[in-house]
């Protein structure tokens, strides 16, 4: 019993500190960029030595792929939330994301964010790694498949909901550009606030 329990506790360790890591990563990859980023410098910015980082992960692409992993099972739980609220009967689904996932977007450190921002280098960088590439395509069909979730109240057509799918994506990348030249409070609330009316003209005007 006392074994289990310390393994039990070990497990707990090592999560709390692959998160602490992951933490550190994402902020220096939106910070500097996926090639500037180096493990030493995840390493200094959370107190590691380098040595430390690799007892957890074996390199940057491992960290990467850590990230991808936690953000499809947040996006996983987001949708659940969707179709939970979808089974009650609840309405405007669409102006609940925008509300509570996309205010969130804006303050939080993700690997959604990254990619929105620097989708095209990560896949120059990781190119050779199969595994890895083939999970940043999961991660964005992840995201058309939430947004397609949140679009079902105004659009039925499945190829126009692809569409505006898309256009969602495109407003979340333009938003993380945005964000690197201006981290006011009230400029981002000015922000969520355009980018909801918007994205609603363009839903009323399809």
């Amino acid at each position: 019993m006392k074994g289990g329990l310390m393994s039990h506790k070990r497990k707990w360790e090592i999560k709390i500190k692959k998160q602490k890591i992951a933490d550190a990563a994402i902020s220096l990859f939106l910070e500097k960029g996926l090639a500037n980023a180096t493990l030493k410098d995840i390493a200094s910015k959370i107190g590691y030595s380098k040595s430390s980082i690799s007892s957890y992960f074996d390199s940057k692409s491992d960290i990467f792929l850590f990230l991808i992993e936690r953000d499809i099972e947040l996006i996983k739980d987001i949708i659940k939330k969707a179709k939970k609220r979808i089974s009650e009967n609840k309405k405007n689904i669409l102006e609940y994301f925008l509300d509570n996932e996309l205010s969130n977007f804006l303050d939080s450190k993700t690997m959604t964010k990254l990619l929105n921002k620097q989708f095209k280098e990560a896949l120059n960088m990781f190119s050779d790694n199969e595994k890895l590439i083939e999970r940043v395509y999961d991660l964005r069909k992840s995201q058309i498949k939430l947004y397609n979730i949140f679009l079902s109240e105004y659009v039925h057509d499945e190829k126009t909901k692809e569409l505006y799918s898309y256009f969602l994506l495109s407003i979340l990348h333009s938003i993380s550009h945005y964000q690197i030249h201006s981290k006011d409070p009230i400029e981002r609330k000015k922000l969520l606030e355009k980018t909801k009316e918007f994205i609603f003209n363009g839903l009323n005007k399809k």
